[in-house]
């Protein structure tokens, strides 16, 4: 096998990490025991906490062998993902900010990386490991197939010299001996809790087919080279050759699954072409509706259902967005469910035959619509969404045209809140546009007080005017017009606020309104005039670096039901990246 050393200008060099063409929240996606790095937590499906063998099958290696392990580990990577994630909860959705793991290998010298897509959409960070550089490098998204669970990065400096992997040129058969390479979050450095780099061995077992998880619909093989989570995007290698037969995505504990190279070579040869190939821009997994033994309903992953319930698919839960992809660009967002696709039903359907049923897969229904409509081309798909976190409006737009709205009246666009109800006639307020009334202010009389804590835990951008500075997250959705004024109080802090205006599209930041020292002592005070429909994020931050401690959010006019729903938000339901908003206030702060 042909490679080239990498090029030793890399070394000692320092560099800050920012991935800015991915958007969050994302969600590292379920990929049971071969997955991304937080996946045990998602699918479960019979992790083993037994520590993972190196070199999987007993056997011992042939000299030839031991040159392709070797030129696999200089060309295999380890992907660390940071953002905010959307994960159902209830019959709603929390957001929650994580860090996760996978794995890639270089495709060829001059930086391409391929990986898994439910690795990397969405990601809001995301950094590679290369063995012998022992600082994070910095990489981009080139495009993504989000069907077949494939994406490709490329290093976003102009170097060349990386060992790379190249394709095989036979198709994968049963028999055939292969490794697994990549960095499984169950076999730890005992020094530094990171995850070590694993090698293990084994066979093709199955005849290569199209098969349907919960969160792909791609061409695989089963192997038996063991993986666990993190394996996610790593190359399953020929022993005999050391090139590429295929590309983990899968396994439940005692089957390990890979993407064929006879399927992936294509996808991805077409995606460094810089075509995303049948793709929305999202990451997706199947969600369930259960009832539990109590009668209370919920929204769960496969993994997180109750024992003993009764459970049915209720469509596609969006975990991540691709930034400026087709569904951003129409008003998805992450936590959505797609409930049908180009006039396909993805929810459960009582009139389906239990044969129909088993033989199809909510999945493969959503990619076969795709697949049979690329929206690649520019083709025109509607498509239909719940949206638990605006208390379950079902809104519908098209993807490459209309933007969401509501299915009831699509001129009004698709709330990202609950909907608000007069206090007094529990009759709606927003959504009644022919009703003069909706103009009036609905104020509250009081002050409404919310506390909150800055401290280490909480988000800490590490550059920009504001690095070093511990802050929270909240959101507001206006349903009136008039005066306000948000005021931040503290002893222990010197208070400092920033209001972002939000732009409908989700992606832009229309105004700022901003104040240090204007309350009393070091506390901050913002007046504006709140526009009715419009949403407002709401950074609640220090003075200086380093600050912490209690502190309280005063509201004075607005009404109940706009305030924030608690301390501690991470993400707003734009779903822009903390890092990306603060950038965006920055930049309107400055003008």
């Amino acid at each position: 096998m042909n490679t080239q050393k990498t090029d030793n200008r890399l070394f000692g060099l320092k560099m800050a990490v920012k991935a800015t063409l991915f958007s969050a929240p994302f969600l590292i996606s379920a990929c049971g025991d071969g997955g991304g790095g937080e996946v045990s937590e998602v699918l479960g499906l019979g992790q083993s906490s037994k520590p993972v063998p190196t070199e999987g099958l007993s056997q011992e290696l042939s000299p030839r062998e031991l040159e392709i392990k070797a030129d696999v580990r200089a060309a295999t990577v380890q992907i660390n993902t940071i953002g905010d994630s959307v994960l159902p909860k209830g019959l709603t959705s929390v957001d929650i900010q994580k860090r996760g793991s996978g794995t890639g290998f270089f495709i060829d010298d001059t930086g391409y990386i391929v990986t898994n897509n439910h690795v990397v959409t969405g990601a809001g960070q995301l950094s590679v490991g290369v063995k012998d550089i022992y600082i994070p490098y910095p990489v981009e998204l080139v495009g993504v197939a989000e069907c077949e669970d494939l994406a490709v990065l490329r290093t976003t400096m102009a170097n060349s010299g990386f060992d790379a992997l190249r394709w095989s040129d036979v198709d994968p058969e049963i028999n055939m001996k292969v490794g697994a390479s990549g960095f499984p979050s169950d076999v730890n450095n005992s020094v530094t809790g990171g995850s070590v780099y694993t090698f293990t061995t084994g066979t093709i077992n199955t005849d290569v087919r199209l098969n349907n998880t919960p969160w792909a619909s791609t061409v695989i093989f089963d192997h038996s080279a063991r993986t666990a989570p993190g394996n996610s995007g790593g190359p399953v290698v020929d022993l005999d050759t050391g090139d590429v037969l295929g590309v983990h995505y899968a396994g439940n504990g005692s089957r390990f699954q890979a993407i064929s190279s006879s399927e992936a070579k294509r996808i991805v040869n077409d995606i460094m072409l810089g075509n995303d190939v049948l793709s929305t821009g999202i990451t997706a997994e199947v969600v369930f509706k259960y009832t539990d033994k109590n009668g209370n309903a919920g929204l769960a992953f496969l993994e997180d259902i109750p024992d003993g319930t009764n459970r049915e698919p209720f469509g596609v839960w969006v975990n991540g967005l691709q930034a400026g992809g087709k569904a951003k660009r129409i008003g998805i967002q992450a936590g959505d469910i797609i409930t049908a696709i180009g006039g396909v039903k993805l929810q459960f359907d009582q009139s389906d035959d239990l044969n129909i049923r088993r033989a199809k897969s909510t999945l493969g229904q959503y990619c076969g619509v795709l697949r049979s409509n690329n929206p690649n081309k520019g083709t025109v798909l509607d498509i239909e969404i719940y949206r638990p976190k605006a208390g379950g409006v079902t809104c519908t737009g098209e993807i490459n045209g209309q933007r969401l709205g509501l299915k009831q009246d699509t001129a009004v666009s698709c709330p990202s809140l609950p909907p608000v109800t007069n206090d007094e006639t529990n009759s709606p307020v927003n959504g009644d546009t022919d009703s003069p009334a909706d103009d009036h202010s609905d104020h509250s009389a009081e002050t409404v007080v919310i506390p909150g804590t800055l401290c280490c835990a909480d988000y800490q951008p590490d550059d920009g005017d504001f690095s070093g500075r511990y802050m929270d997250m909240y959101t507001i959705y206006a349903t009136s017009s008039g005066e306000v004024t948000i005021e931040m109080h503290s002893q222990s802090i010197d208070s400092y606020l920033l209001i972002g205006l939000m732009n409908p599209d989700g992606e832009t930041v229309d105004d700022v309104f901003y104040d240090d020292d204007s309350g009393a002592g070091l506390n901050a005070r913002v007046t504006f005039n709140k526009q009715r429909g419009r949403e407002y994020t709401i950074l609640a931050t220090s003075g200086g670096p380093e600050e912490t401690g209690a502190y309280e959010l005063r509201f004075s006019g607005f009404s109940n039901s706009e305030l924030p729903g608690g301390h501690g938000l991470r993400a707003a339901s734009t779903g822009m990246s903390t890092d990306v908003l603060l950038q965006k206030m920055e930049i309107e702060l400055a003008k």
